[in-house]
């Protein structure tokens, strides 16, 4: 089992418009019900709720401070110096003008030296909003340890899809803290 909290800052920028601040906060526990090892190689599935604390700045947009609930099915797999994983997911999305939404992902890792991981991933999301459009989008980026217990996670990427109203650049930085 694992449990993780990710409190987040935003900062988005469209052609209109600079917003920035608290963002809504996730909650989450990573359940694996299934873990086979084989020689060099590991398969683990498992489920994977996140919670969305409505923390977040309105300013950031209408649709924070609108707890929402995530619930993915998480498939990995570990061969050599690969990880692979992704899988579908529900996302329930409430208020005025909002809906559920299905997504799907994928992503593959490379174990490129001891603390560097690269890699990159592929998503797609049908529209979370009424009058909203799906989005597919890709992200390259990794993760490098600082420590066994610190961690860096970075990437950016963009849409593929509906670019101009979904995601025309994204960046990512977090410091992941392990105890």
């Amino acid at each position: 089992m694992q449990l993780h909290v990710q409190p987040r800052y935003s900062y988005e920028r469209t052609r209109q418009d600079i917003r920035y601040g608290i963002d809504d906060t996730e909650l989450g526990i990573k359940y694996r019900f299934l873990n086979i090892e084989h020689d060099n190689s590991t398969l683990t599935i498992g489920i994977y709720p996140i919670y969305q604390m409505p923390t977040g700045d309105t300013k950031l947009g209408p649709n924070r401070r609108q707890g929402k609930i995530f619930l993915p099915l998480w498939i990995q797999r570990d061969s050599g110096g690969w990880t692979y994983y992704g899988g579908p997911g529900y996302r329930i999305n409430p208020g005025t003008g909002y809906k559920n939404s299905i997504f799907l992902g994928g992503t593959a890792l490379y174990k490129a030296t001891q603390s560097l991981q690269i890699g990159g991933e592929i998503f797609h999301e049908t529209p979370d909003a009424v009058e909203g459009k799906s989005t597919t989008g890709f992200n390259l980026g990794g993760t490098y340890n600082l420590s066994h217990d610190y961690k860096i996670l970075f990437s950016a990427g963009k849409g593929i899809n509906n670019v101009s109203s979904t995601n025309q650049l994204s960046v990512y930085l977090a410091l992941q803290v392990r105890y």
